[in-house]
This record gives structure tokens, C-alpha cells and sequence, in this order.
């Protein structure tokens, strides 16, 4: 279990070192147009484009995707795609072009590498689960013009950072059945983002709320949704912001994966010599809009257990500048 967890510790702090530009570049697929922040250009995979702008990669989320093929992710799965191979020869690949260790799979035994890749299967399931319902989130917030004048006349928000952080809204129907229609099966309740209601069945656990994907090396990795006028007035909705319930003793049909020690805008920080901290997520989205390296707890405070991963974050930082809110 020890040589599991350091494997995967290893992993994150991997992905925190490189860049998917330079990743891209290495490759040979970096796109030389530009639109806003994002690059533009051919699909690595070699498919004919008429527009020859499907694929697209976002610095600032560090990920990618590709709008006819439909793949996409972090760059590792870049490597994968590019490369075809496997996500541990992905790492390797990467490790040796960039000068950083290789993955230490040699010094498990054959049970522990067993146990190990089917851990990282899992991982990548549940994020996979998570991208493709931000992706349906996205999607209905796209065609409510209400929740989109929302965001853009309350929070300041542009399309663009909208489109580029893939703020959702949640109707709290569809996605369920959206999810099977994509292939995923089993796991869904492991995510988090499906509950047993008594004399209901199945219910989505954010129910009209704003939905606000964290990104993390190129990944969703939790999800928070802040209240609107349209949430249901019951005690169980009150609060502002709602986040996805992770792993505990209570809540063990919760993947172990889904956790809330994430910030929101982490990968905007890292290299940052200056760094803002937002209390709030859309103030740190206004902040990241306006070109700011930002975070957010996405509360009032840090937990005390966050510290020392954020003096890994800030290691290159000069100055670290606090946001208040009003209050």
C-alpha cells in the first residue's frame, strides 16, 4: 500500500513540474494559432479537419480536447494518444525527455503493481466520470440564457472564462442517463454526484444549482455549486455553496479518489512569482480573467492539513497577496 501511495504522490508531483505547451512542443503537435488563450490547430491522432482548429489546448487548465475526435484530458493523456501507449509508458516517456524520475513499477512485487494499476484505472475512471458531467453541465448552462446573463452581469464573468473553465448549471435531471449513454456503468454512485433519496430512488446531488468544475493538471477532480434563485427551499439546500461529497466511514460507496483537499485555480499558480488568493470561486475566476495566478479554498479558510502543499505550491512565489470579500 506504501509503494501505491508514493507512486501516485509521484504522479501529481510529475504532472506539477511539466507544462503541456512544452509537452505539446516536445511532441511536435503544438498548434501555431492562437485564439485568446488557447492554441488551436490539427488533431495528433491524424484525422482530417476542414477547419484544421479542432484541437485545442488550454494553458491555463493545462488540458486539451479535441472537438471532432472527442478525446482529450491532461498531458499525459496527450502522451498516450501521440504515442500510443499506455498510461505508465506515457510517464516514462515523459520522464526521460524531461530529465525527471522514472516511475518505480520495478521495485513492486507483481501483486503490488496489480493493485497499483488497477488504483490508477480507477482514478482516471472516476475523472473521466467527472469531466464528461461538466461537459453536460456546461451544456445546459449554454442553453440557458437566464443562468448565462447570471453569470455575466453578477460575477463579471466573459464567455470565454466561461467556456474555459467549463462552468456548468445543473438542472438536477438528465445526467444520469446521459452518463450510461456515454458507456459508464458501475461507478457513477462512486462519484459522488448521484444519491439514494428514500420514496425517491436516484437523485443528482446538485439540483439547480451553478456548477463550478475544479481543474487540476488537466483533470476534473471535484466539482462545487453555488445556490440560485431556482434551488429548492429545503433545509438540505441552504447553503451557498454546495460541494461533492467525498470518502469517509459514512460515506464508503464514495470513490477514495474523491476527495476536497483540491483549490480552485491550483494550476494557475504554479512557477507564479506573485500569487492571489481568493476567498471565493468567482472571485477567483474574476481574478484568473483578468490574468491574476489565483487560488481559492473555496471557504473562509485553509485546512491545517492543506499547509504543507501549499508551501510546495507558493515555493516559487515572492509575494503572496490576499482578496477579502467585503465583509
Amino acid at each position: 500500500v506504501h509503494n501505491i501511495m508514493q507512486q501516485q504522490f509521484q504522479i501529481d508531483e510529475f504532472k506539477a513540474q511539466l507544462d503541456i505547451l512544452a509537452v505539446a512542443s516536445e511532441l511536435g503537435v503544438l498548434p501555431d494559432k492562437r485564439s485568446g488563450s488557447c492554441y488551436e490547430g490539427d488533431c495528433p491522432t491524424g484525422h482530417e479537419s476542414d477547419s484544421h482548429r479542432c484541437f485545442v489546448i488550454w494553458p491555463e487548465t493545462q488540458s486539451w480536447h479535441c472537438f471532432s475526435c472527442g478525446r482529450g484530458g491532461d498531458l499525459i493523456n496527450l502522451v498516450m494518444v501521440k504515442q500510443e501507449v499506455d498510461f505508465i509508458e506515457a510517464c516514462n516517456w515523459l520522464a526521460d525527455r524531461f530529465d525527471l524520475p522514472r516511475l518505480a513499477t520495478q521495485q513492486m512485487s507483481p501483486e503490488e503493481l496489480e493493485a497499483y494499476e488497477t488504483q490508477i484505472a480507477e482514478r482516471r475512471l472516476i475523472f473521466d466520470i467527472l469531466t464528461e458531467a461538466a461537459r453536460f453541465y456546461h451544456k445546459s448552462l449554454l442553453a440557458d440564457s437566464e443562468m448565462l446573463d447570471h453569470l455575466r452581469n453578477n460575477y463579471g464573468l466573459c464567455d470565454e472564462t466561461i467556456k474555459t473553465h467549463l462552468i456548468g448549471y445543473s438542472t438536477g435531471e438528465g445526467l444520469y442517463k446521459h452518463l450510461k449513454e456515454k458507456g459508464f456503468e458501475g461507478d457513477l454512485l462512486r462519484t459522488g454526484l448521484f444519491g439514494i433519496v428514500k420514496l425517491q430512488g436516484l437523485k443528482e446531488f446538485f439540483q439547480h444549482r451553478i456548477v463550478f468544475p475544479y481543474w487540476n493538471g488537466g483533470k476534473f477532480v471535484y466539482f462545487a455549486g453555488r445556490k440560485t434563485d431556482r434551488t429548492p427551499d429545503v433545509e438540505w439546500e441552504n447553503g451557498k455553496y454546495k460541494k461533492l461529497p467525498i470518502h469517509s466511514k459514512e460515506r464508503n460507496s464514495v470513490s477514495e479518489h474523491i476527495t476536497n483537499s483540491w483549490l480552485f485555480g491550483e494550476d494557475s499558480i504554479r512557477g507564479a512569482e506573485n500569487i492571489y488568493v481568493a476567498e471565493g470561486i468567482t472571485d477567483c475566476l474574476a481574478m484568473l480573467q483578468a490574468g491574476y495566478p489565483t487560488i481559492s479554498p473555496g471557504t473562509t479558510r485553509f485546512n491545517n492539513k492543506d499547509l504543507p502543499r501549499l508551501e510546495k505550491l507558493a515555493s516559487n512565489a515572492n509575494a503572496i497577496y490576499l482578496v477579502p470579500d467585503a465583509e
